[in-house]
């Protein structure tokens, strides 16, 4: 194992250099170990240079160089300085470097020296060493990062809203949007298989006349279903409609107010068939899950007479594996059925679910992303990760990248609002750009913002003009 001794304690300052000879350049050197690697500790783990006390020097000019902390107050490994107006002709680097090794505190005279000139880079090179991170390009140049945003049913109601939300999703360099087609017992297409929502104008087909507009405007479409988000008109409408019930009842036996037992396979068929046949009859570019769980524990006659008829014990003894592997058949199911569906009808269509950012919490409930994406059902996968804190939501995006097999399924969803007490407001731009930043330095190709409704104009005007200055492609095109 390598340890604090073998590397950090022979730490040599190399050229790591951004820096050139015009006025207002800045040197920036990054430490490393024996024949150019990286410092590690113990563990194997990079070590970056923190408070190294290194000073620069050139003619009568000298200045030290100071630690460079990430925006979550982290060192980058970075150190640097600015240099002055009339940059010498050349700049020694030296200083004493300490580390604490297992054998005790060790010392390092270190130095380094760089010609005017040298290490010297563009713009958007230097671009990159701040930001900590550079996006991916096609064979076109062109970004390839996944830019998605959720629109609720309110925002595809009319045609005004359509043309409104197109619009801005346009100007605020978004490349995708997720629109709300099912919830409750509100649907906004058409189908042999559903009742449309009641609205004012009869011919407006709401999801046909997003389609037409964002495609024309260069940005995909992805019908977002609330897949077991039922309310009780619904569910009598079922009742009536197939002849079979889909209530739930809690372990205290009282009726569940939402969902709908995804343990029938009557609601199983109904809802894949819905989804397919939106695929089928409009050319939506995918198929969104959300509420793609169980909603609860049901504890209905139908579901305790087949888990005991599965199991061997009652379902009131179930322990929490047993309620996993329960609830995971059944959205198993549902997921498995769609993605089949859909591919067949809709070739080039992507499947992507929105899943608790808690793997845990989602998987009591029938959420497996890490499996449905190894199984091919799953091309994107949505934590909703709309955490306060931004190093919570680093936490949980290394759990989504350690599941995922591979990185490029991950799509990160970030909330644009807040609460304080009742009270539901925008966040500040900044706090959503050091997100957005942040899953752009994990690797993570791609975010979906949560929701349209919430999006303010200082949060517009951020990824206008600065998040996404340039246009990308969907990372997955």
């Amino acid at each position: 194992m390598r340890t604090a001794a073998s590397l950090a304690s022979i730490l040599v300052a190399t050229l790591g250099v951004v820096a050139g000879a015009q006025e207002g350049a800045v040197l920036e050197v990054k430490g490393r170990g024996a024949e150019g690697r990286p410092a590690y500790d113990a563990g194997g783990k990079a070590l970056p240079v923190v408070n190294a006390p290194l000073v620069a020097a050139g003619g009568d000019w000298q200045a030290e160089l100071a630690t460079e902390w990430g925006p979550l107050n982290e060192p980058t490994g970075w150190m640097r300085t600015q240099l002055p107006g009339s940059v010498p002709e050349a700049i020694t680097v030296h200083g004493t470097v300490t580390a604490q090794t297992p054998e005790g505190v060790e010392k390092r005279e270190v130095a380094a020296a760089f010609c005017r000139g040298d290490g010297r880079v563009s713009a958007d090179e230097l671009k990159v060493a701040e930001q900590g991170y550079q996006l991916p390009r096609n064979q076109r140049g062109v970004i390839r990062e996944t830019r998605a945003i959720w629109a609720s049913t309110s925002d595809i109601a009319s045609p005004e809203s359509v043309d409104e939300m197109v619009g801005r999703a346009t100007q605020a360099g978004l490349n995708m949007i997720v629109a709300d087609v099912f919830v409750r017992n509100n649907f906004m297409a058409k189908s042999d298989l559903m009742p449309v929502a009641q609205r004012d104008a009869k011919d407006f087909d709401p999801l046909g006349y997003l389609v037409e507009k964002a495609h024309a405007a260069g940005l995909e479409v992805h019908p977002w279903f609330c897949v077991t988000y039922r309310d009780g008109q619904f569910r009598e409408w079922f009742r009536k409609r197939r002849e079979a019930g889909v209530d739930m009842i809690g372990r205290d036996g009282e009726p569940i107010a939402l969902g709908a037992d995804v343990h029938r396979p009557e609601y199983r068929d109904f809802i894949v068939d819905l989804m397919v046949g939106v695929a089928r009859d409009y050319a939506v570019d995918g198929i969104h899950l959300d509420y793609i769980r169980s909603m609860g524990q049901c504890f209905c006659e139908k579901c305790r007479a087949e888990f005991a008829a599965q199991s061997g014990k009652p379902l009131v003894d179930a322990t929490e594996e047993d309620w996993i592997r329960w609830q995971r058949g059944a959205i198993g199911d549902i997921v498995r059925r769609t993605a089949e569906g859909v591919r067949k009808v809709r070739p080039g269509a992507m499947m992507s679910a929105a899943v608790f950012a808690n793997m845990q919490g989602g998987a009591v409930e029938g959420q497996d992303p890490g499996g449905w994406a190894r199984e091919g059902w799953m091309d994107i996968v949505i934590p909703m990760d709309y955490q306060i804190e931004t190093l919570q939501v680093r936490a949980d995006e290394h759990q989504f990248l350690e599941a995922l097999d591979d990185d490029g399924k991950l799509v990160t969803g970030l909330s644009l609002y807040m609460r304080s007490g009742a009270k539901v407001m925008s966040r500040p731009p900044d706090l959503m750009r050091e997100q957005i930043e942040l899953v752009r330095r994990m690797g993570i190709h791609g975010y979906c913002l949560f929701a349209y409704s919430h999006l303010s104009d200082e949060q517009f005007q951020m990824l206008r003009q600065q998040i996404n200055s340039e246009p990308a492609e969907p990372y997955f095109r």
